[in-house]
């Protein structure tokens, strides 16, 4: 993937940052610090195999080149609003879909929605999402956004939907 200066510019910036005893190259304990104040929660051993699989060079650790190879996927895979509405329609209704309702479908997603998206993770990695977590996403994503009517409803909107996505840098 070719990144353009600008994105590497930034790429280098972060880099910097992530390496944290400055020695030109990030290894798992500083890509671990770095994904946890990125509010990621990382289990060693999936640290571990992110980096195993960037690190071209065998040595351990991440240099600037295989750091930009692993990040850089991420930078140009923006979402459009297709793929947006598409994501959409697969978390909202899914507690009717998950309650055995066939073809429920949803303008919105609703609390119950993120619950069942939860316990599906939990089946599915074995982690889910605490429910404080779960309503703080619902109180960030449900704020409006352009002509919404819908804010603070508790429920979230396509439009609120794309809002954070685009808020997150994803499309």
């Amino acid at each position: 993937v070719k990144l353009t200066p600008e994105q590497r510019m930034e790429l280098r910036e972060a880099f910097e940052l992530f390496d944290a005893d400055h020695s030109g190259t990030i290894d798992e304990k500083e890509m671990k610090m770095a994904l946890n104040q990125l509010g990621f929660e990382s289990r060693d051993k999936d640290v571990a195999q992110m980096v195993k699989l960037a690190d071209t060079s065998g040595d351990g650790s991440l240099d600037f080149e295989e750091f930009c190879d692993m990040v850089a996927p991420f930078l140009t895979a923006k979402e459009t609003m297709e793929n947006v509405e598409a994501g959409f329609r697969l978390i909202a209704g899914r507690a009717a879909r998950g309650a055995g309702r066939s073809g429920a479908v949803s303008d919105h997603i609703s609390m119950d929605d993120l619950r069942q998206l939860s316990r599906e993770m939990v089946e599915i990695t074995g982690e889910g999402i605490s429910e404080e977590d779960l309503a703080l996403m619902m109180a960030e994503a449900d704020q409006g956004a352009g002509s919404d009517q819908f804010a603070g409803d508790d429920m979230i909107s396509l439009e609120e939907f794309a809002d954070v996505l685009s808020k997150a840098g994803l499309m």
